[in-house]
């Protein structure tokens, strides 16, 4: 009997379902009447930590036993996985052939890859190759299994023993020169210090004040408005000569100089591969890449909805696109008349969405014939799977068309310029009218024209107004998941050239599939902050991008290695040579740290060198299927050992547990102190760094975002803390309260009464 191998349970009954309908139930796999089905859950078997080549690492990190770059690698089982294995190695044994049916791509085959060497398995295997998984999928692909992927385990190898390799030796090695965990990845790092570079503009940005001028016209039958301009300058330095260009219009007669008009084609855009989606569930919907991952997983496993998401590919083959009416037909809700006038009609898009060439292992996202029942949707499912839909039919759709009109006005001898545009036909418009927010300074925007269209050149106006507006340049706009996503597609740059940017997308920081849970490793090691729809680094990730090496954290780095990967998947590269290049980075690396100047460590952090008690053997970087290969320092470690500062009541140091920051001495045996600063307060988490300002200031510097009244309101205020009992409470912004700031009822007697909570016991039983 064939054996099944897939990544999850779930996957397994599904396809068992389809094909062997009446499989019975066993411990760890099902029995059918074809096959005998069984599942990985996710990565059951890793590579071996560094002390299985250096057991003197195992105590303690030092420098002088790095690196560690293995000339073979080893495959252990994870922790807890061993049962799995057992049912699966047995199996194994048994099985005349094997069906690898773990996801289609680089890291499904690392699952099964590390799967066949742990269990010792050398017979026959064919690939299951699917790009949705409804039950007449599942049956095509079934009948079609392929060969198996020895190009994509190459890579898949070859990039996680890269990671491995830069991940675990950088780790060590900042941690042992410096004291405390100092976890580094090869794409973790590069990001990161995209994150920190853009705050570092962003400090040392000085505004620039400056003053426009903006006027009302009025004509036969229009009114309109126009913005001062000369030359190439709209702005203008001083303020008086503002006034005094202002008074010299103001009330005077205005003759329209020139007039243009042109009608504009706006083209549908691309469909969407999953880093776009979840550029666009995050800027439209606030939906973190990580959210919209998981929405468009279970779109894909459980409801069958869309097809597999975790491509990189905008495009479709012709054979796609042959079933794209009976994808059209299945579409319901307010966008089944598009929907169906395109299935009766199919337009061929062309090569902007059709192409052989541009589809490798899966192609782009599209909607299947079976759409779900949107009352069974969650409401993260129910937006993502619309953004998968409206994409679909906005790329099938013709180009948008405006009319675009620009009027330049002389009054008084000075010049003002006009501008509108009017959609008149709305083509793929019609099936996504909302578009992400671009990045731009909208306080700076020309006014809108007002109606133009009853302008015609040489007409007579009057100004009836005029107004100057003093305004300052801004600095760079923080990264959002949705922008950083952007660069670390285009590999540390942003591009809004598509032609540019979709030759850069074989450099990108990452894959679709991992840059999601990169952004999430930021953020649970405390390297990152989500501040609204900001990412912002922390005071420690700040030191961690000023601690690494130039190597390790240049975004092109990264990029360059990631071609070569996608060259070892197209067989045009040996891995050999790669992992000898990045042995010979990591030696620099190493070396490097080993030559920096020791940081002084914060207090109650290990001696350099000594491993932090919560960092076990062995661990990495956790990726989407619980290992992205970004290798990280041993274990999983939930928080900073290091001190966050010492104890107002005793003097001990003030470390993190995981519901409060609280003293170390709280054992009976140590004094049995009982100080902490509680992590929630009004429904936000406190991060490390704001616990140290706390501890260190007494209140934090800055007014923080994303408190929550009992009324439910949110609310902005600094916190102040009662050093002696580990209270806290609000200070409220000194100007007058906005919208933005106005704390609910609660929040406002919290501020009258003092502290908002009482300090106890950090989460200890």
């Amino acid at each position: 009997m064939q054996l099944v191998v897939a990544e999850k349970p779930s996957v397994a009954a599904d396809l068992a379902h389809v094909i062997d309908p009446g499989a019975a139930r066993r411990q760890g796999w099902l029995q059918g009447r074809q096959y005998a089905w069984t599942w990985a859950l996710g990565h059951l078997a890793e590579l071996a930590p560094p002390e299985s080549y250096q057991p003197a690492l195992k105590g303690r990190w030092r420098l002088e036993l790095l690196p560690v770059v293995p000339a073979t690698f080893r495959v252990q089982a994870r922790e807890g996985r061993t049962a799995q294995l057992a049912v699966i190695r047995h199996l194994l044994a048994e099985a005349e052939a094997v069906v690898v049916a773990t996801d289609a791509g680089r890291e499904g085959e690392l699952i099964w890859e590390y799967i066949r060497e742990v269990c010792g398995y050398a017979g026959p295997a064919q690939r299951l190759w699917l790009s949705e998984s409804t039950p007449t999928a599942v049956r095509a692909a079934f009948a079609a299994l392929q060969p198996p992927r020895s190009d994509l385990a190459a890579a898949a190898r070859a990039r996680a023993c890269a990671d491995w390799v830069i991940g675990m030796n950088a780790t060590m090695a900042l941690s042992a020169r410096h004291g405390g965990l100092w976890s580094a990845g090869r794409v973790q790092t590069p990001t990161l210090a995209l994150l920190t570079a853009r705050e570092a503009e962003s400090r040392a940005f000085r505004p620039t004040e400056y003053v426009v001028v903006t006027v009302a016209f009025a004509a036969v039958e229009s009114e309109f408005r126009g913005r001062w301009f000369r030359g190439k300058e709209d702005r203008l330095a001083e303020r008086a000569a503002a006034e005094a260009i202002a008074a010299k219009v103001r009330g005077q007669p205005a003759r329209v100089a020139s007039l243009t008009r042109k009608r504009t084609r706006e083209a549908p855009p691309r469909l969407f591969n999953l880093n776009d989606l979840q550029r666009a569930a995050n800027a439209l919907h606030g939906l973190t890449a990580a959210d919209t991952l998981k929405a468009a997983q279970t779109l894909y496993e459980r409801h069958k909805a869309i097809t597999y998401p975790r491509t990189d590919s905008r495009h479709v083959s012709a054979e796609a696109f042959a079933t794209f009416p009976e994808r059209l037909r299945a579409i319901g809700g307010e966008l089944a008349p598009v929907a169906s006038r395109l299935a009766a009609d199919l337009p061929h898009p062309g090569k902007r969405v059709v192409d052989d060439a541009q589809v490798s292992d899966h192609h782009a996202l599209l909607p299947t014939a079976a759409a779900p029942d949107p009352a069974g949707l969650s409401p993260a499912e129910g937006k993502v799977y619309a953004l998968v839909v409206r994409r679909f039919l906005a790329a099938l759709l013709p180009p948008a068309v405006y009319a675009d009109t620009e009027a330049i006005t002389e009054v008084a001898g000075e010049t003002f310029r006009s501008r509108s545009r009017v959609l008149l036909t709305p083509g793929w418009r019609e099936a996504e009218p909302q578009v992400a927010a671009r990045d731009k300074d909208e306080d700076d925007e020309e006014p809108a024209g007002g109606n133009l269209s009853r302008l015609h050149q040489g007409m007579e106006a009057a100004c009836t107004d005029a107004e100057v507006a003093a305004r300052q340049t801004k600095p760079p706009k923080r990264f959002t998941e949705a922008t950083l996503l952007q660069v670390m597609e285009t590999a540390g740059r942003l591009v809004d050239d598509e032609a540019l940017a979709a030759a850069m997308r074989e450099r990108g920081l990452g894959t679709p599939a991992t840059r999601a849970q990169i952004i999430e490793t930021l953020i649970a090691r405390d390297y990152v902050l989500r501040q609204g729809k900001s990412l912002v680094p922390t005071e420690r990730g700040e030191r961690l991008v000023a601690l690494a090496p130039p190597e390790l954290r240049e975004p092109a780095t990264p990029g360059e290695w990631e071609q070569r990967l996608r060259a070892i998947e197209a067989g045009s590269e040996a891995a050999g040579p790669f992992l000898g290049d990045i042995a010979a980075v990591t030696r620099r690396i190493v070396a490097d740290v080993g030559a920096q100047a020791r940081a002084a460590p914060a207090p109650g952090s290990p001696a350099p060198g000594k491993r932090p008690a919560t960092a076990p053997a062995g661990a990495r970087e956790v990726g989407p299927r619980q290992q992205s290969g970004q290798p990280a320092a041993s274990g999983t470690p939930a928080q900073d050992t290091s001190a966050l500062g010492t104890c107002p009541r005793c003097g001990g140091p003030i470390v993190e547990s995981p519901k409060a920051y609280g003293c170390a001495n709280w054992r009976p045996e140590a004094g049995g102190c009982r100080w902490a600063l509680w992590k929630k307060v009004a429904g936000k988490t406190l991060s490390p760094v704001q616990a140290r300002e706390l501890l260190a200031r007494g209140e934090t510097k800055r007014v923080l975002k994303g408190f929550t009244s009992q009324a439910g309101r949110k609310f902005d205020a600094q916190l102040r803390l009662e050093r002696e009992t580990g209270r806290v409470s609000f200070v409220f912004p000194s100007a007058a309260p906005t919208s933005a700031n106005v704390p609910g009822t609660a929040a406002r007697a919290a501020m009258k009464r003092g502290p908002s909570r009482a300090a106890g016991s950090p989460g200890r039983t």
